[in-house]
């Protein structure tokens, strides 16, 4: 856990005195009974306070709203959103709860949320630390059906506070945007707009932290050392199995960051980057084909119910992301994100322009909305700085050929087998 992850250039006081915040709590009351565990939260100047049974309704709606903490200022919907960064409030301990969700881990400090600009954050030279993680099942259902639950309320709130208490031991004074906390999931019109902000979340930040939650430490420290070749082939593959190499947004999310530390299932902040574990595997997995040639080891890679395809698309992901002599192409972008899930098709579009730093003389969510307009409005993006890969597209079986142009293939399918 050598990895220096940069803190905040201010004091959490600082920051907070520089908003007068007048709005009262949302969705909570002072008299709570004893019985009823609460949440607390600092934002801003105040504390607040919700019960746990309704803290999806109080964090994703506007519990955690306020003003600029830098500039005191309002948001204007219409034109700006606030960038939510979270940090530990370190003056004020929990008060223990035997039931509350927020007793395990056991931490000694509360949340503090900062709302910023991101004109603000860049004014001050704001250091935070981008999460990038797979969304577990009953959080995404919890979110798309908008219903409260404990054992979910639990996920969200523990997650983001074991992640920072991970990064804190080696940097006290972190901040971190988790979209469990930092994104209101239930107010689209914000929800949106972050969305269309990910590529700058994630490209500003001096270090991005992706979240293997399914792998535990001690399979990436041993490819630090020279494991026999069973127990590289268990690592290796515990490893490219991780679900976080199934999402789609977190492909986009990794290629945007600049540095990229690793946390484990175990929370622990591994001492080598993303980009060397990448190259590590790579070159182990080369010395044992070598060695007992590409068949046995595919084979032995199948047998852990997985294929190297996901390694490859790691690597992939590294040479979009460093090889700056590259040539980027739509055909390669798909090849990149299309076997990897997402949970709407508008998404995977949004990211692939993304990609290719397209930018529509339109709103990209209004047109989004047609897909196949989206995608020919990219496909010319595309040939018009060069690429022809939008000409060379298999079209799926079902896909019908569109007269506004017959010629674009792919633009039905979410896939790279286009």
């Amino acid at each position: 856990m050598s990895e220096s992850i940069p803190g905040h250039k201010h004091s959490s006081h600082s920051r907070s005195g520089g908003a007068n915040l007048k709005r009262k709590r949302q969705n909570s009351t002072a008299s709570q009974t004893s019985s009823e565990p609460t949440v607390c939260f600092h934002v801003g100047n105040e504390s607040r306070e919700t019960s746990q049974g309704s803290l999806l309704s109080y964090i994703w709606n506007t519990g955690l709203d306020s003003s600029c903490v830098s500039c005191g200022e309002p948001f204007q919907p219409s034109k700006d959103v606030p960038i939510r960064t979270i940090g530990l409030e370190r003056n004020s301990p929990l008060r223990p709860s035997v039931i509350d969700i927020t007793q395990d881990p056991i931490s000694p400090w509360n949340l503090r949320i900062f709302n910023q600009h991101f004109a603000c954050i860049k004014t001050n030279k704001v250091n935070y630390i981008p999460i990038s993680h797979a969304w577990h099942e009953s959080v995404a259902a919890a979110h798309d059906t908008r219903t409260e639950s404990i054992s979910v309320a639990r996920i969200v709130y523990q997650t983001p506070l074991k992640t920072l208490l991970a990064l804190a031991e080696v940097s006290p004074d972190c901040e971190i945007w988790h979209d469990y906390i930092s994104v209101p999931q239930w107010r689209a019109d914000i929800q949106k707009q972050l969305l269309l902000s990910i590529p700058e979340i994630y490209n500003y930040a001096t270090k991005t932290a992706i979240h293997l939650d399914d792998v535990k430490s001690v399979h990436i420290t041993n490819q630090a050392k020279s494991s026999p070749y069973n127990r590289f082939i268990v690592d290796f593959t515990t490893i490219i199995k991780s679900r976080w190499f199934d999402r789609m947004w977190v492909a986009l999310e990794y290629i945007l960051s600049k540095d990229v530390v690793i946390l484990t299932e175990d929370y622990m902040v591994c001492e080598h980057n993303a980009r060397d574990l990448c190259l590590r595997l790579d070159a182990l997995h080369s010395k044992w084909v070598k060695q007992r040639g590409n068949s046995d080891v595919t084979e032995e890679i199948w047998k852990q119910n997985t294929t190297l395809k996901r390694m490859n698309s790691w690597i992939d992901m590294e040479a979009w992301k460093n090889e700056k002599g590259m040539y980027r192409t739509l055909g390669w972008a798909i090849g990149i994100l299309g076997h990897r899930q997402c949970r709407r098709s508008r998404d995977y579009l949004l990211a692939l322009g993304k990609m290719l730093d397209f930018v529509p003389t339109k709103d990209p969510l209004i047109l989004v909305e047609d897909r196949f307009q989206y995608f020919l409005s990219l496909a010319t993006h595309a040939l018009l700085l060069g690429d022809y890969t939008p000409l060379l597209f298999i079209p799926p079986s079902a896909e019908k050929r569109d007269d506004r142009a017959p010629w674009l293939r792919g633009y039905s399918a979410a896939g790279w087998k286009v």
